[in-house]
């Protein structure tokens, strides 16, 4: 990324924006040298500390970093014994306290920032070395009297010594024989003596010695005899005071050279932090969102310079992998109320609009009508989101890391060079063109205008052709309608449109992708006035070529603007059956919540009568062993009882009473099992209300890994229910009554794979929207987490193929955002 690219696409103006946000010295300085990445893994880390800064400011204020400098020449000074002052150690020792406070902030809250955790881990707070400061240098940057014993016991004498000699000078400038020759009856300081102010004509009146005079030379300051020794004494302890001071700041300054590596990391943290934090009050201001970063193309053969046919150094034809997904992006110098936002689709892929594989997009319009800030926008954006930024654009925005990007954009003319704007354009080009490859990102602004527009032209349609062969990612804009022609007819090049209203003589600033726009100069001069006679001479000069070329573009744009009103209403329909489905699976989950009551009600009575059963008969048989009770010489006794038979029959009534068997709809399943889960056990998981055999306990000690119906995935030991043991036969179960469905199992609508490695994420969530279909669910949710962004890419990128999947969407802000993946499940 050279210089004079950020330059053009005013990359340095988003620095100053940073720079602006920063409260230290050192974020300051990371901000203005701040430059675009080109691995995609430390872009990704960036980009995820700013989300976790940007998720940070909106829970709490900014932490403290208030009154921080930046220390690094001090730190070099103490290396070198020169000594430190007091307000420099001050400085030293602020930047040592919001050290352990930001240490402490970060350290408490590490499992919902762990990334802004572990860079305060890194902090070295060096609290023995701030108590020592603190205790011997106050606010101001003074010694304080407690920096040493010495010190405090050198104030104490020196304050005596004060008083007693301003009380013998006070005596002098009282005296009523001197009053006549004193100046002012005060005590004053000259040169580090006190002294008493003389009039200067009397001055051999005074006896003593003369320190200064006053400018006018009125006045002579005098040190009377005396006081002369006690002045003396005073002298002697400041000079001691001094040399004590002077002893606790090398002290200090040693314990800081000490110190300087932990405390200079600390100056780079503190500078990292604060810089973090500006990204993500840049983020907030203007209303921004972390983009989907995805790899660049990797290709096998490598590109030679100035190759432009297939199979010698040049990835396939047409098919770069590069993709540029912006969803409602704003230029962010612009502010929100003026920038109209803009989506922008170039990929290898068919777009979610339906737009055609391009990598190649050519813009026209209207002067004024926007196509130069649709330029910047997506550079800008490009090169934002690889400094680890988050952009102003809406949620679902994608990019692919590029190694470099390159703009021609503006007046380039140079006085200085001699040169015209055509030639210093080319000049431009010409260096692009040899730097260029598949892995770029080349930015043509009024491609081979300056020049004669016949050649132009020809020169514009042979740059765009070179870079398509080339298969460099390149936006250009034109006025040509040739080019449009070509964009339209040539494989891996697309229209875009700048929108005019030619009823109000306005720039929408609206860009439409795949339709060629129109200059409408004719048409603005006719409705500003000009004389049709004149505006129809105008039209017959235009060549034959131009005015067919110009009609058959507007019957494209008109055909296609009748697809994209089709197609937005056959997404509204599909909208609308969709609500409706979703509303009918509302209404279906109610009628089975409400059928589960009234099985569950059943079965608690049908248990109720079967306990109460089961005390009546036990109550009989006791009452028929009572009957049956013989004397001692075997013939019964008593009166008359009930006989056994009538006891019989009673019996026979109340089993008739037990059920034989369970209600329709009703089926035997296992009771929990008591006990530790290990690997082999048969358990419940109760989010996806389905059985799994555990195959493997993870080393946490809270979480196992379990497969159930293909799938394999990690859940929370609290979340399973142990069934069965693993060496276990299926034993005989006790019955408890259960609901179940008999045409196809249960799956729920959510999935959480986090955690999960790639690979394994991706057959688990093959197999569950496998399920999901079969159960006719309408969508799920899968819950991936942020992470690296690698297992949400590979998540999203099998359901963009799944034959079962519809649609897909990130998670909105309550479930989850990036964090989470939304599928539609198609019908078919």
């Amino acid at each position: 990324m050279n210089d004079h690219t950020l330059r053009l696409l005013e990359f340095d103006h988003v620095r100053r924006q940073l720079a602006d946000l920063c409260h230290y010295s050192g974020g300051i300085e990371l901000a203005r040298t701040l430059q675009p990445g080109r691995r995609l893994a430390s872009i990704q880390a960036q980009l995820d500390l700013t989300c976790e800064a940007y998720a940070f400011l909106a829970e709490q204020p900014a932490p403290p970093f208030g009154g921080v400098t930046d220390v690094a020449e001090l730190l070099s000074r103490a290396t070198r014994r020169s000594l430190l002052l007091g307000a420099e150690l001050r400085d030293i020792r602020i930047l040592l306290d919001r050290t352990a406070a930001l240490q402490k902030v970060f350290g408490s809250q590490a499992e919902e920032y762990p990334g802004l955790a572990a860079l305060a881990a890194h902090l070295q707070p060096c609290p023995r070395l701030g108590a020592a400061i603190a205790e011997a240098v106050d606010e101001q940057g003074s010694i304080q009297s407690g920096a040493s014993p010495l010190l405090s016991s050198l104030r104490n004498r020196i304050r005596i010594a004060q008083g007693r000699l301003s009380r013998t000078l006070e005596g002098v400038a009282s005296n009523t024989r001197l009053a006549p020759y004193l100046q002012d009856a005060i005590v004053t300081q000259r040169q580090g003596r006190y002294v008493v102010p003389v009039k200067a004509e009397y001055r051999g009146k005074v006896r003593g010695i003369v320190h200064d005079q006053s400018a006018s030379g009125a006045t002579v300051f005098v040190e009377p005899f005396q006081v002369v020794e006690q002045n003396n004494e005073l002298r002697v302890l400041l000079a001691e005071e001094e040399a004590e001071i002077r002893r606790i700041l090398t002290v200090l300054t040693t314990q800081v050279a000490d110190a300087a590596a932990d405390i200079g990391h600390n100056n780079g943290v503190l500078a990292e932090l604060d810089f973090t934090l500006a990204k993500g009050r840049h983020a907030w201001d203007l209303e921004c969102t972390a983009p989907e970063l995805l790899a660049s193309p990797e290709f096998t053969v490598p590109y030679a310079a100035g190759v432009g046919n297939e199979g010698q150094g040049a990835p396939p034809l047409g098919h770069p992998g590069t993709c540029i997904w912006l969803r409602k992006a704003r230029h962010p110098l612009l502010s929100r109320d003026e920038a109209v936002p803009l989506d922008f689709e170039l990929g290898p892929e068919t777009t979610p609009a339906g737009h055609r594989p391009a990598h190649v997009v050519v813009i026209t319009g209207p002067n004024t009508g926007g196509k130069t800030v649709a330029l910047k926008t997506v550079g800008l954006l490009q090169l934002m989101a690889q400094a680890g930024l988050m952009i102003p654009a809406g949620s679902g925005s994608r990019l692919t890391v590029l190694q470099s990007v390159w703009a021609d954009i503006g007046d380039e003319q140079s006085i200085e060079q001699n040169l015209s704007t055509f030639s210093s354009h080319l000049t431009n080009i010409v260096g692009i063109l040899e730097a260029a490859a598949p892995d770029s990102l080349v930015i043509l602004d009024e491609i081979g205008a300056g020049t004669d527009p016949e050649e132009g032209s020809a020169l514009a349609l042979a740059l765009l052709d070179h870079l398509r062969h080339r298969s460099v990612t390149t936006l250009a804009s034109t006025h040509f309608s040739e080019i449009k022609l070509y964009a339209h007819n040539t494989r891996g090049v697309s229209n875009a449109a700048m929108e005019f209203d030619v009823e109000s003589l306005r720039p929408t600033y609206r860009l439409t992708m795949g339709l060629p726009g129109k200059s409408n100069a004719l048409t603005i001069a006719r409705r500003l006035g000009l004389d049709q006679d004149v505006v129809a001479k105008a039209e017959g000069h235009v060549q034959a070529d131009a005015a067919s070329a110009n009609s058959m573009l507007e019957d494209i744009r008109r055909a296609r603007q009748q697809a994209v009103e089709s197609r937005a209403e056959a997404a509204r329909e599909r909208d609308l059956a969709e609500l409706a489905r979703k509303e009918l699976m509302l209404r279906l989950s109610s009628v089975e919540e409400d059928r589960q009551a009234v099985l569950a009600e059943t079965k608690a009575e049908m248990e109720g009568l079967l306990a109460e059963t089961r005390r009546e008969m036990s109550r009989l048989r006791r009452t028929a062993r009572n009957q049956m009770r013989p004397d001692g010489l075997g013939k019964r006794t008593g009166s008359r009882a009930t006989p056994a038979s009538e006891t019989e029959k009673d019996l026979a009534a109340l089993a008739a009473k037990v059920p034989a068997a369970a209600p329709v709809g009703m089926r035997s399943t296992p009771l929990r099992v008591p006990g530790q889960i290990a690997v082999g056990d048969t358990v419940w998981v109760g989010r996806l209300q389905t059985t799994a055999k555990v195959t493997a306990l993870l080393p946490d000690g809270k979480r196992a890994e379990v497969h159930a119906g293909g799938m394999r995935f990690k859940a929370k030991l609290p979340e399973l229910e142990l069934r069965s043991r693993a060496q276990e036969e299926e034993p005989t179960p006790a019955t408890v009554m259960t609901t179940t469905r008999t045409a196809v199992r249960d799956v729920a609508t959510e999935l959480d794979i986090r955690g999960a490695r790639v690979e394994a994420g991706v057959e688990t969530v093959n197999q569950y929207l496998h399920d999901a279909w079969e159960c006719q669910l309408p969508w799920v949710r899968v819950i991936h987490g942020k992470g690296t962004g690698q297992l949400r890419s590979a998540i999203r990128d099998l359901m963009r193929r799944h034959p079962h999947v519809a649609g897909i969407r990130s998670g909105e802000t309550g479930e989850g955002g990036e964090g989470v993946t939304v599928a539609t499940i198609g019908k078919d």
